[in-house]
C-alpha cells in the first residue's frame, strides 16, 4: 500500500496517505475522495522544473504571489508566463539590497510591455515571512523559497488545508490592504557630459 502517489513534481495522497495526515494533525480529519495536489516538489535538476511552477502558478488565476523577497528578475516571469496579478513583498526600511531591489523592480514594470498590469506593494511588517501564493478560488500554496532561490535547492509548493489557507489569505489581505504600492518609472538616464 502507497501512501502517495504521482511522480516527483506532482505528488498526491492516496485515502491511506490521507488517513496518515489526519491522523498525525489530530484536527484534520479522513476523508475518503479523489486524490488531490497537495505538493508540487522543484528539484535544481529537473529539466521541467519552471515548467512545473509555471503550471501551478497558472492554477491561480490572477491570484496573489507574497514573497518578501522578490528578486527583479522574477517580474518579466511573472507578467509574460503567469495570469498572477498581484505581488505583496517586503518593504526595504534601511537595508540597501532591498532598496536597490525594489528600485529595480519599479524600472521592470515601467520598462516592460504591460508592465502596468502586475500591481506590486510593500508592507512593512515583521509579520511578512512566509512565502505563498493565493489562488482566485481561495486556494493556498505555500511556497518552500523565495522565487529566487527555485532552481537553486529543493523546495515544494504545498496546498494548505481550508483552515490554514484561511489563516494566510485573511492575513495577506490585511497586509495588501495597509501596503504601499511600487511605482512604475523609468530608469534613471546618466549624463554624458563630463
Amino acid at each position: 500500500m502507497e501512501w502517495v502517489t504521482g511522480e516527483s513534481a506532482n505528488l498526491r495522497l492516496t485515502d491511506l496517505g490521507r488517513a496518515l495526515v489526519a491522523g498525525l494533525e489530530g484536527s484534520m480529519t479522513f476523508q475518503s475522495a479523489e486524490p488531490e495536489l497537495l505538493a508540487v516538489a522543484l528539484e535544481p535538476q529537473d529539466p521541467m522544473i519552471y515548467i512545473h511552477l509555471t503550471r501551478t502558478f497558472s492554477g491561480a488565476g490572477k491570484g496573489m504571489l507574497v514573497d518578501p523577497f522578490l528578486k527583479p528578475e522574477a517580474v518579466q516571469w511573472l507578467l509574460q508566463d503567469t495570469t498572477i496579478r498581484r505581488v505583496l513583498i517586503k518593504s526595504a526600511g534601511g537595508r540597501k539590497e532591498l532598496k536597490r531591489d525594489q528600485d529595480e523592480i519599479a524600472i521592470a514594470l515601467g520598462a516592460l510591455e504591460h508592465g502596468s498590469e502586475l500591481e506590486i506593494r510593500h508592507a512593512d511588517s515583521k509579520e511578512m515571512h512566509d512565502r505563498c501564493l493565493i489562488a482566485d478560488n481561495d486556494t493556498v500554496m505555500v511556497i518552500g523559497s523565495s522565487l529566487s532561490g527555485i532552481g537553486k535547492n529543493v523546495t515544494a509548493l504545498i496546498q494548505a488545508p481550508p483552515d490554514i489557507a484561511r489563516m494566510y489569505r485573511e492575513r495577506n489581505e490585511q497586509l495588501w490592504q495597509r501596503a504601499t504600492p511600487l511605482v512604475p518609472h523609468a530608469a534613471p538616464r546618466k549624463s554624458l557630459a563630463p
